[in-house]
């Protein structure tokens, strides 16, 4: 995103001990900003991923490839790209995060139209 877009959302947790309330409270503070086609990006000091932000009725998602294991329609976990419930996979980062001890940074944005 630091490239090619503009930051619309960027959160910075340096620790994070509640995983339920973390998540919460990021989901809480993204949901206004949030837009179909949005980048959203997940990152520890080991870990990243980048996907891409949709809508399936009145729930937010994200589609990326990986392991999906929170998928929109119920199916099997593996590697493939696929839609996940947004706020599961935030979950899933907090989650991540906690048990290594890591920071974590979530960033939102939009591609500059004018790069």
């Amino acid at each position: 995103m630091e490239q090619a877009g503009i930051k619309v959302y960027s959160k910075s947790l340096p620790e994070i001990s509640n995983t339920t309330d973390t998540t919460e409270e990021i989901y809480t503070e993204m949901a206004p900003h949030l837009r179909e086609g949005m980048i959203l990006s997940f990152s520890t000091p080991t870990r990243g991923h980048t996907g891409v932000v949709s809508r399936q009725g009145a729930q937010w998602t994200y589609i990326n490839s990986g392991v999906i294991d929170h998928e929109n329609s119920p199916g099997s976990i593996s590697k493939r790209v696929g839609e996940e419930i947004l706020k599961a996979e935030i979950n899933n980062w907090c989650v991540l995060a906690a048990g290594r001890k890591e920071p974590l940074i979530v960033t939102i944005g939009t591609i500059d139209d004018n790069i």
